[in-house]
């Protein structure tokens, strides 16, 4: 049973490892095998926790790590500045299932903008934040002394991150310029498997694994993935997408970049001191060596190997034997602590179908937790390329250049957004591209015909109308005329007054 003093996610560790080495490594060690269970319990719990200073388990933090093939190294004579370019591994699966996203670059850009602090245990007096420093073999940055150069530029070009730097006219700046320069240019060139390559370490904030789709986001409440504890339990690892983390460390090494097995990456980090000899030469590898002695602190950069991690450990802490555990050997400093911390605890143990139970029902717990598979906006790809190549541009002093170079990821943006806006409806003919002038012209033979039309029915209403008025009846009397036979001649008549006539006729002229 655990000891009380382990946290609630290190009991989980300690109860899931136990109840699976009693049916598998230990199923068989007769009466050692209280002895074989206990290592095997504590190796998984020492794994994701360690003790701090005061001596409370406290969880490791989960850095992963990928690699960085050095491309190129220059010397510019004008300025005595030695230089090397870095590409890393691109967004494809490794031969572990596991691959860096798009979306892990842009965090990591994020970060390094904004110089987040990273945890604690991972800050120095000189390094805090910001841009990764470069070290060699792993070794701490030593406040500046164990760094050859400065990290100039991180960048994402494609699905690829990138980066650049100088080696500083340093003793150990020049020793890692002629070891590049060696594997790159010389007569006899070393095997690409054996070249001098950067090991990227970055902590794990978010992760989706592939073969359930379950998401895990790391937080201070949460800090354990239980679909990582449930794929070590079973022994199935279907391989993770990276998708948020903090860039930490970028670390010269000779050690194969496919070698991240539990055995042999563990066999590289005890012979730290060997790979830094193999870059810049025994005597300032054994200077490096000497230095991180005197410094005294646990290390707390560690290196992924497949779903477990392998930890820098000062002499006070488990030798690094501890992770050959599972292998079913030994290791009599281990039980020595193990035997400590259960001396101090005393609880009475558990029946084994409560545990059984408790185990159904976090599976079922992890089951019933799997987000929804991540989604990517269609133009991430475009603007994490834009910005990134803008971040280099920016900084040329030929203005030209600068425009040149940003013609090129601004294009992309642009056929980007016309893939994803411009699309072919099915079962429908896309009438061809008009004119403006054909455009107008049509326009106006619409309009005519419509006012035609218009002009027509106003006629035919006005014909209409004019058929139906009622007809004005002539009220005037007809013309008439006196037939000649009935004009009546004049006749003489005698007058009654023929004096007074006279006078009449007189005064007329007749």
């Amino acid at each position: 049973m655990p000891p009380e003093n382990l946290p609630a996610g290190a009991k989980k560790i300690y109860l899931a490892a136990e109840e699976s080495a009693k049916k598998t490594t230990c199923k068989d060690a007769g009466e050692s095998q209280d002895e074989c269970v206990a290592r095997v319990a504590w190796s998984a719990v020492k794994r994701k926790y360690k003790k701090d200073a005061s001596g409370k388990w406290i969880p490791k933090a989960d850095v992963q790590e990928f690699s960085m093939a050095i491309v190129k190294a220059s010397y510019d004579k004008a300025t005595a500045t030695r230089r090397w370019r870095a590409v890393a591994s691109d967004t494809e699966e490794d031969s572990y299932k596991d691959s860096m996203s798009l979306e892990l670059f842009s965090d990591f850009m994020g970060r390094i903008e904004t110089e987040e602090a990273p945890p604690e245990e991972f800050r120095s007096d000189f390094w805090s934040g910001g841009k990764p420093y470069l070290s060699v073999s792993h070794y701490p940055d030593l406040n500046g002394k164990g760094v050859p150069g400065p990290v100039d530029t991180i960048y994402i070009d494609g699905n690829r991150l990138k980066s650049t730097g100088r080696f500083d006219d340093t003793p150990i700046g020049r020793a890692c310029f002629e070891s590049i320069c060696k594997d790159l240019y010389s007569e006899d060139p070393v095997p690409e498997d054996q070249r001098i390559r950067i090991s990227i370490a970055f902590l794990d904030y978010k992760h989706k694994h592939k073969a359930s789709g379950y998401v895990f986001e790391r937080s201070k409440e949460n800090p354990l993935c239980p679909e990582c504890l449930k794929e070590l339990l079973d022994g199935e690892y279907g391989g993770k997408e990276f998708l948020r983390g903090h860039l930490i460390h970028l670390g010269m090494t000779r050690v194969p970049v496919n070698t991240r097995t539990q055995m042999e990456v563990e066999r590289s980090m005890t012979t730290r001191k060997e790979d830094a000899a193999s870059i810049i030469g025994e005597e300032l590898a054994e200077e490096l060596d000497a230095e991180t002695k005197m410094v005294g602190k646990s290390e707390a950069l560690v290196i992924k190997a497949g779903e477990e991690e392998v930890e820098e450990t000062t002499a006070e802490e488990v030798p690094a034997e501890e992770i050959i555990v599972e292998e079913g050997k030994h290791d009599k400093k281990m039980m020595e602590d193990e035997e400590e911390d259960e001396d101090e605890e005393e609880e009475k143990k558990k029946e084994k179908s409560d545990f059984e139970e408790k185990m159904l029902g976090m599976l079922s717990e992890i089951k019933a937790s799997f987000d929804k598979p991540i989604e990517t906006h269609p133009l991430d790809e475009a603007i994490v390329k834009l910005k990134s190549v803008y971040s280099i541009a920016v900084e040329m002093d030929d203005s030209t250049a600068a425009l040149q170079t940003m013609q090129e990821p601004f294009e992309f943006l642009v056929r980007s957004i016309q893939e994803n806006l411009v699309r072919e409806e099915p079962h429908q003919v896309t009438e061809e591209p008009v004119s403006d002038e054909t455009s107008i012209a049509q326009l106006l033979a619409d309009l005519k015909e419509s006012m035609s039309q218009e002009i027509g029915l106003l006629r035919a209403e006005v014909a209409a109308v004019k058929s139906t008025a009622p007809q004005q009846v002539d009220q005037a009397p007809p013309r008439r005329s006196i037939p000649p036979n009935l004009v009546l001649q004049p006749t003489e008549q005698e007058t009654k007054f023929p004096k007074l006539r006279s006078i009449v006729e007189k005064s007329v002229g007749l």
